[in-house]
């Protein structure tokens, strides 16, 4: 997967640079004599494109500094420039700054659209051309759990459309990047066809002597990147371009993009066996989870029952030991009441002075061993 285009040490990718170069394309026509930002700018290759097709100025603004300073070295030209910034605050430039601005794929990086759409609006001068480019992520990730680990989001075309018209209102021209032999720009007009038989190969477009024929479908849903313009200028009628490369690199295109379709088929075959993996890893989980749960409701109703009987026997206990506390306390209340008479007695018998009166000890004698 790639993220940015690299200029120093990747190999040629045909396809990475039609699909690259097709978005610069869109203002290859139009930034002529004009100040142009080029936001997003990775490497500079668009910058310097911009500047070749005949822009008065071009800045490009890239949130990583390692890039921009690749950049300087490797696309130098007058009145080209780079500078390290985040799209989310351009204070490095006051209002109504620029002619053209164009941003490929930068609107699904930023972590708040509204603020980043709101200094682009700052930025551009009135009458001034817009070019946003935005990946349909919905087509190499179908998936709601899929997405592309550089993006913080994924947007279909309607969620685009409903972020950038507020601020901009409705685009004058909505393109839609499709795959050729490299990456053609088709307008919204190009689904319009008045004939459904073969005629309609008739109803061409002669594009500076490429002709580019007619769809058998055109699905906005197999695009691989929306592309929206704003421009005032009404002599610009037609925004449909095209970047392609030739076919050297295997026997047929068809061939190539097949076997690209068939990769991709079984990274989602590979996929799909990994989730099944993972939801029977989840499953077997989920009913060990399930035993381990229902052994500890057990448990815990055994134990309660063994409280109750606990908190029983606890109570007869205590029942049992205040009877025990009740017949002490009489016990010994009664023996109080017999220790004054059996001490009286015991004295009165041990006393010699009372021996004459035998009637009197054998009294004593007989009181005592009833007590």
């Amino acid at each position: 997967m790639i993220e940015r285009l690299d200029f120093t040490t990747s190999n040629y990718d045909a396809l990475e640079a039609a699909i690259h170069m097709a978005r610069y394309s869109l203002a290859m026509n139009i930034c002529s004599g004009k100040d142009v930002l080029d936001l997003s700018c990775g490497q500079g290759y668009g910058s310097y494109l911009l500047s070749t097709w005949g822009a008065k100025s071009v800045v490009g603004v890239d949130i990583d500094d390692p890039t921009i300073t690749v950049a300087g070295e490797l696309f130098k030209r007058d009145h080209l420039s780079y500078i390290c910034g985040n799209g989310e605050n351009l204070f490095m430039f006051p209002d109504d700054s620029f002619d053209l601005i164009i941003s490929c794929e930068t609107i699904e990086h930023v972590p708040n659209p509204y603020i980043f759409l709101g200094e682009l609006k700052r930025v551009l001068r009135n009458n001034g051309t817009l070019i946003l480019t935005c990946p349909n992520d919905h087509y190499y990730f179908p998936e709601d759990t899929q997405s592309n680990p550089y993006h913080l989001r994924k947007y279909t075309l309607e969620e685009f459309e409903n972020l950038v018209n507020p601020f901009f209102g409705k685009p004058s021209h909505m393109l839609f990047g499709m795959p050729l032999a490299g990456f053609v720009n088709i307008g919204e007009s190009n689904n319009k066809y008045t004939s459904k038989t073969q005629m309609r190969m008739l109803e061409y477009e002669n594009n500076d002597n490429a002709i580019l024929l007619p769809s058998s479908k055109i699905d906005t849903n197999y695009s691989r990147y929306f592309a929206a313009v704003w421009s005032h200028d009404s002599s610009l009628k037609d925004f449909s371009s095209a970047s392609f490369f030739p076919d050297v690199e295997s026997k047929s295109y068809i061939e190539a993009f097949s076997a690209a379709l068939i990769e991709e088929l079984n990274d989602h075959k590979r996929a799909l066996r990994q989730k099944i993996e993972d939801d029977e890893i989840l499953r077997r989980e989920l009913n060990n989870s399930q035993v381990a749960l229902k052994q500890k409701i057990e448990d815990a109703e055994f134990l309660r029952s063994e409280l109750i009987e606990l908190k029983a026997h606890t109570a007869a206990i205590a029942n049992e030991r205040d009877f025990m506390l009740s017949n002490i306390t009489r016990l010994k209340s009664e023996l109080d009441l017999a220790m004054p008479s059996h001490l009286w007695l015991q004295t009165l018998y041990s006393r010699r002075s009372y021996k004459i009166f035998k009637k009197f000890q054998k009294l004593a004698r007989f009181l005592l061993r009833r007590n």
